[in-house]
């Protein structure tokens, strides 16, 4: 519970959202630099990084370019340090939510 709501506070989840999945990137488990997959997209936050936080809907996700980098991975025009199995899964994710019909 306090790992959510560290995640929740630092990526500026709202509340009244279920948090699905949380990717922890932080050292001692503080969830202080993670990403939240919501029932409405998903929410990052690196403190390193510029901006540290965002959040993405499904739809824009669906449709944004997911690159691999030097030091991570860009999502449309946001920069995030994923790699490994946060960013397979949002590769994934993606897949997803390119295959389904509305």
């Amino acid at each position: 519970m306090v790992k959510e709501r560290n995640a929740r506070a630092a990526a500026e989840v709202p509340t009244d959202q279920i948090a699905y999945i949380l990717f922890d990137f932080t050292v001692f488990g503080s969830t202080r630099d993670c990403l939240v997959a919501t029932e409405w997209g998903i929410s990052y936050h690196q403190a390193n990084e510029n901006p540290n936080s965002f959040s993405m809907s499904y739809e824009n996700l669906k449709y944004s370019v997911i690159a691999n980098t030097f030091m991570g991975t860009k999502i449309g025009r946001f920069k995030a340090k994923l790699t490994g199995a946060s960013r397979d899964f949002l590769q994934a994710l993606q897949a997803r939510l390119k295959g389904l019909r509305y």
